[in-house]
């Protein structure tokens, strides 16, 4: 979607969508605070560091009215465990603790950024031994 006149993402009177002039960034998935983390439908096949591409617009102090219009298979919006699995490759069904409960999430929130946590707290001696070798 782009935001110039004329083009799809324009509303029948002509406005551009409010997106367009929301305040957005990219994120890394594993650091990044506020709102869950939306994987990138215009750049889905790239990644950074093997990781795919993320953005916010909550980060940014932005409300993200773009997920929800133009990226509707975000994992986010898959609320059941199967329609979840329907993307295998970029979202995982996933606990989120007693408060959330089970939630869709990319794939590298629920897995790589709770590796890399794990390492951390191992290479700091947080943990013990034997968590650290089976890390290694």
């Amino acid at each position: 979607p782009e935001c110039q006149g004329g083009s799809s993402s324009t509303s029948s009177t002509g406005e551009m969508p409010a997106w367009c002039s929301a305040k957005w960034c990219f994120v890394d998935p594993c650091t990044c605070s506020g709102a869950t983390p939306v994987v990138s439908d215009l750049l889905s096949e790239a990644n950074y560091h093997g990781v795919s591409i993320y953005y916010s617009y909550d980060t940014c102090g932005s409300k993200d009215t773009y997920t929800t219009t133009q990226n509707s298979d975000a994992c986010e919006h898959q609320l059941t465990e199967e329609a979840c699995n329907a993307s295998p490759f970029t979202c995982l069904w996933s606990f989120m603790g007693n408060n959330v409960g089970h939630v869709c999430r990319g794939i590298e929130t629920a897995t790589y950024c709770a590796q890399t946590a794990q390492k951390k707290k191992a290479s700091s001696g947080a943990s013990s031994s034997s968590a650290s070798s089976l890390l290694e």
